[in-house]
């Protein structure tokens, strides 16, 4: 999608910084980020672009015929990999109404869904997902959906950036481009920096 932009601003350079840390704009040669998280970063603008559910997805090549996967509980019979904590899974098998999942609390433990995902990807077991992440793996077969039951995520994502950077023509430009990505109005007057603890990851642009 970034081409698109690039199309309707050929005057803006735009460079990406994959990063699972969070940008310190005060010291780094950054303009405006995307994070992931709960929002409300200190001494940053945040803006909620879109939130974010997930469900099962898992390689093709692990699914066995001998042990089909036809309801939730089925997947008592697989790994289970979780991303930060092992209380996505059961909080996602509870909404599925599976009762007393605790067996849920067992696999590997990957510091970011990014890896989870691939570890998935490789047949190494069943990952939780949201659609931002996983369409690239899904669309090209990697990977496939088990259920269509989905959960909320808690987490969501949100354009961040330093108070006053609108007033710089390329940072109002991608703004208003990435909340029309997203699906959101037109931009409204954004509230000033929360001083709250911060919380999630992120991808900066400048």
């Amino acid at each position: 999608r970034l081409g698109k932009f690039n199309r309707a601003h050929p005057e803006i350079e735009l460079r990406l910084l994959p990063s699972s840390e969070l940008v310190d704009f005060a010291r780094e040669d950054v303009d405006i980020g995307v994070r992931y998280g709960l929002g409300g970063w200190p001494d940053v603008v945040s803006e909620k672009l879109f939130e974010a559910t997930v469900y099962p997805v898992c390689s093709p090549a692990l699914l066995d015929p001998k042990r089909p996967i036809r309801k939730p509980e089925d997947l008592k019979s697989y790994p289970l990999l979780h991303e930060e904590t092992m209380q996505h899974w059961v909080n996602w098998l509870e909404e599925a109404g599976v009762k007393n999942p605790s067996w849920a609390q067992r696999g590997p433990l990957f510091v970011e869904a990014s890896l989870a995902l691939q570890a998935a990807a490789a047949g190494q077991g069943v990952a939780l997902a949201n659609d931002t992440l996983a369409m690239a793996d899904l669309a090209e077969g990697r990977l496939v959906r088990l259920f269509d039951i989905e959960m909320p995520d808690e987490e969501g994502y949100w354009l961040v950036y330093p108070e006053g950077s609108l007033k710089k023509p390329k940072v109002d430009a991608f703004r208003r481009w990435i909340r029309e990505e997203a699906g959101l109005g037109p931009p409204e007057a954004p509230k000033p920096p929360e001083l709250l603890t911060p919380q999630g990851r992120g991808k900066a642009v400048r």
